[in-house]
């Protein structure tokens, strides 16, 4: 029974020290994104993501065959604010008003525009005014990664085994000795 109550704790020590580090975030400690959350939702703001994978959400806005936008006078005017841009199996929005978080995807991830970004800076709504912001939605437990939705989940469970596993070899040792 003692060797039993001495496993459960070390299992709740370190689920406790893995908590106060952040839960996950590639190890870095903590999470640098930003969140807020009303009832179940969660509003994060991106960190920044894989190149190649901005590069081609780039690439899926700014390509005419997609008429997101059109191209007039040095600007790229947004052809209907309220079309989704499909990119990958996700939709993203002009603005963080569009995207309502669902039951399947509670966070929601905003990137925020650069007005000086050579291409993003240069995009306006009909009316002469610029988005701010990019949202899309990511299941929970995901964190947002640029225009992607990463797993928070590894971190934790790369922590979890290892630390198990000392667990174990301390409660072996621990009863060899009684």
């Amino acid at each position: 029974m003692i060797l039993y109550r001495f496993s459960i704790l070390c299992l709740l020590l370190s689920s406790v020290a893995i908590a106060k580090r952040g839960g996950g975030s590639h190890g870095r400690g903590r999470s640098r994104a930003r969140s807020s959350s009303t009832s179940r939702f969660t509003r994060k703001f991106a960190k920044t993501g894989s190149i190649e994978r901005t590069s081609l959400f780039r690439s899926t806005v700014f390509g005419a065959a997609a008429g997101y936008l059109t191209f007039s006078a040095g600007r790229h005017i947004i052809n209907d604010p309220y079309r989704p841009i499909m990119f990958g199996s996700r939709s993203y929005y002009w603005n963080a008003e569009l995207q309502k978080p669902t039951e399947g995807l509670p966070v929601q991830c905003v990137n925020k525009i650069d007005p000086q970004d050579p291409q993003f800076g240069r995009v306006y709504f009909s009316n002469d005014t610029r988005p701010t912001e990019i949202a899309y939605g990511c299941a929970e437990g995901d964190y947002c990664c640029g225009y992607d939705c990463c797993q928070e989940g590894t971190f934790f469970t790369s922590l979890l085994f290892p630390s198990s596993g000392i667990h174990l070899g301390v409660v072996r040792a621990w009863s060899d000795m009684y």
